[in-house]
């Protein structure tokens, strides 16, 4: 008898019962394949979110990783499972979904906002026009798009919200649901991220912009922090502690001060420090965290790790995990 080489929670997607599940079916519905004739799952996302699809491994309990693919510019997740292909299925994520996807009706309502999430971090996106003003937007067809727009409306208590086409020379039923102000993109963060620990950072960093304009200023060394200046906050934090970025914020959400935090990083035993060396195996620079090599670096501090523990050079350096 053939063991499998991999293997997944099968009864995953059999109820929708938890962030993790809503969420992950929601960010299906949004960029995942479903193969009913072959029995496997596929999600592809750009390498910057590497992480919430090793997540989802973690979620499936499964012993598979995700694959960088296209010169590592994406990774991939794939699941080979006839009872998750066969449960998503019927949950409305079918390999034709695009324009038949439907909003489901068997979410707990406790669980909609998470799937919602999801979907938004597929298919969604949040931006500043000119005047400072952030908009948040759905794309998707007319059916589940609907959905989402009478979630938000009954939610919000927003009225007479309108739909418009994507592309207004196709007959196709794919539409846009904007909401436009800063007072009301806090009010679909505050909605969509209630008790949230499933999300791409970089779309809830811009979030966050709008919090961070609208509702604090924070006080560190004689310097006053808003929105215009924060990041560079995070930086000293960051660097005095070691912290990840969004550990910091999570904090900051939970009413820690600036002390409180830079003492709980210091003390943090999970931080890894990186060295990084030229090409000619020179020392060039080390810094407190993974976080903060990939960040003075603009790259991945996945992929620091990963190539450093292969003793591989990434993006012209070599680095190095310190003892």
């Amino acid at each position: 008898m053939n063991r499998k080489k991999y293997y997944y929670d099968e009864h995953f997607f059999e109820v929708i019962n938890s962030e993790s599940n809503a969420y992950y079916l929601g960010l299906l519905y949004a960029d995942g394949y479903v193969n009913d004739k072959l029995d496997y799952v596929e999600l592809t996302l750009l390498e910057k979110d590497f992480k919430i699809l090793e997540r989802f491994y973690f979620e499936l309990k499964s012993n598979r990783k995700p694959i960088y693919i296209r010169n590592d510019k994406y990774c991939r997740l794939i699941i080979n499972s006839k009872k998750i292909v066969k449960d998503l299925i019927m949950l409305g994520c079918t390999n034709n979904k695009t324009h038949t996807l439907n909003f489901p009706d068997n979410i707990n309502e406790n669980l909609t906002h998470h799937m919602i999430r999801g979907y938004f971090d597929g298919d969604g996106s949040i931006w500043c026009d000119k005047r400072n003003q952030y908009h948040v937007q759905f794309d998707g067809n007319l059916n589940f798009i609907s959905g989402v727009k009478k979630f938000l409306n009954k939610n919000l208590f927003i009225e007479n919200k309108q739909v418009s086409k994507r592309h207004l020379n196709s007959e196709n039923n794919i539409v846009v649901l904007k909401y436009g102000g800063n007072c009301l993109t806090k009010k679909i963060f505050d909605l969509l991220y209630d008790d949230a620990t499933l999300y791409l950072e970089r779309k809830y960093e811009k979030f966050l912009s709008v919090i961070c304009q609208q509702d604090y200023v924070i006080e560190y060394d004689g310097v006053h922090y808003s929105k215009h200046n924060v990041s560079n906050l995070y930086d000293i934090i960051e660097t005095i502690s070691g912290l990840k970025r969004s550990k910091i914020r999570s904090r900051f959400n939970s009413g820690w001060n600036v002390n409180e935090i830079i003492e709980y990083g210091v003390r943090d035993k999970n931080k890894v420090s990186v060295s990084k060396y030229n090409l000619n195996d020179e020392f060039l620079n080390t810094y407190i965290s993974l976080e903060e090599a990939a960040r003075k670096n603009n790259c991945n501090s996945d992929s620091i790790s990963r190539n450093a523990k292969k003793n591989r050079k990434y993006k012209n350096y070599y680095w190095r995990i310190n003892k």
